[in-house]
């Protein structure tokens, strides 16, 4: 089924804006668990600055009303814009998205029509981030989405294996010295951040490499995979992974001292350990059938 989103402009499926849906529902840390850390108090206007810049570009690849869908959906799942809180005036994404106003808010109400924004009335009115929904606590929760992700989640572990360590490679060449000072303090709040917000970091981190890389469409291809993968990256980095979580923080190390010593191949090589490493675990928690399915296809373990 094809809604129609304004003359001559198509919408996403049903089935699409259900994925959309899907990867909406992320889990998200409670609003009193967002307090400001002590080595968090100097990168949060910094990082704010660049989920902005990085989610808020100007629409062009795409139908704009299917990118600024995608566009704000990222937003909400990375954290630029928390549960509880409103998005951005409609001038101002208007502006940075350099969409007309009407695709706006036809992008808008097809995330409210699905629970994912809400609008209120009155002077503290506008758009908001729906509350989150609960996260993957246990590996059956995990299990049972990687199955409803069926090939989309091998398939974006591929596109994560051959787009991040590229990314990588070159930031090490390409990145200013201001954006190797970001990622130096952005992995400083990564190791010292909360369990339940270890996440949040590690996407931010993956992304301002991948901004570092200077090319746009590696950006896109970065955002796309760590929106398709957050839930299940998310459930990696629990407590209760906690060796994983530690030979994650290592690697996160050796990427970001090998770009800032420039050292190209080996920002390639170790991102492509900490990929591999993740991959692993990602495919172990998923059920055996789709691993046979996956040997099926020719592609081994």
């Amino acid at each position: 089924m094809v809604v129609r989103a304004g003359a001559g402009r198509t919408s996403p499926s049903i089935e699409t804006l259900g994925s959309i849906g899907r990867m909406l529902a992320a889990p998200m840390p409670r609003r009193e668990q967002m307090a400001v850390e002590p080595a968090e108090t100097k990168m949060v206007q910094e990082v704010r600055d660049l989920l902005n810049e990085v989610l808020y570009r100007p629409v062009r690849w795409r139908s704009a009303f299917e990118e600024t869908v995608d566009r704000l959906a990222q937003a909400i799942k990375l954290g630029a814009v928390q549960p509880g809180s409103p998005l951005p005036p409609e001038r101002d994404l208007v502006n940075k998205f350099q969409i007309s106003r009407t695709t706006l808010r036809e992008a808008l109400r097809a995330l409210q029509q699905h629970g994912y924004l809400e609008t209120r009335r009155g002077r503290s009115g506008g758009t908001f981030v729906a509350k989150s929904v609960a996260s993957l606590h246990t590996p059956a929760e995990a299990r049972r989405l990687a199955r409803e992700m069926g090939d989309s989640l091998f398939e974006a572990m591929d596109l994560r294996a051959a787009v991040e360590p590229k990314a990588a490679e070159f930031a090490a060449s390409r990145a200013s010295p201001d954006s190797i000072a970001r990622l130096q303090l952005i992995l400083e709040c990564y190791e010292s951040a909360r369990p339940m917000e270890s996440r949040r970091w590690d996407s931010t981190l993956h992304i301002a490499i991948a901004e570092a890389a200077d090319s746009t469409l590696l950006l896109d291809s970065v955002l796309r995979v760590q929106v398709q993968l957050h839930e299940l990256l998310d459930f990696i980095s629990m407590p209760y992974m906690e060796t994983v979580a530690r030979r994650s923080s290592s690697l996160h190390s050796r990427v970001v001292e090998a770009i800032a010593r420039r050292k190209d191949h080996e920002a390639r090589d170790a991102m492509e350990e900490h990929i591999s490493l993740t991959t692993q675990v990602l495919r172990e928690i998923v059920s055996p059938s789709s691993r046979t399915a996956r040997k099926a296809r020719g592609i081994s373990r």
